[in-house]
């Protein structure tokens, strides 16, 4: 079974910084930030170099959000630990607004 870590402001710097250390050490990672663009990109860059990411769009300063954001981590986390990464399906779960 695999770890799986929420990270918030890791889109950038010391969140960023403690995602890669993260999948290095063998975690699948949500990448929670308000930049969704930058979130995308280091999830992107994560799953590029063979390790497992998702981007979540984290607004902490609204309740709704975060639990929507909840949600989907452990939607997330089942997914990375009863079946094969696919994302795709991951992709097309977040795109619910």
């Amino acid at each position: 079974m695999q770890k799986v870590a929420l990270v918030t402001g890791a889109a950038q710097g010391i969140g960023k910084a403690i995602a890669l250390r993260l999948v290095k050490d063998g975690f699948a990672v949500a990448i929670a930030d308000y930049n969704d663009t930058a979130a995308k990109a280091v999830a992107a860059e994560i799953n590029q170099h063979g390790g497992r990411a998702l981007a979540v769009k984290v607004d902490v300063s609204r309740r709704r959000t975060g639990a929507y954001s909840a949600g989907r981590f452990r939607r997330y986390r089942q997914q990375c630990r009863h079946r094969p990464f696919d994302a795709d399906r991951s992709d097309r779960r977040g795109d619910r607004r």
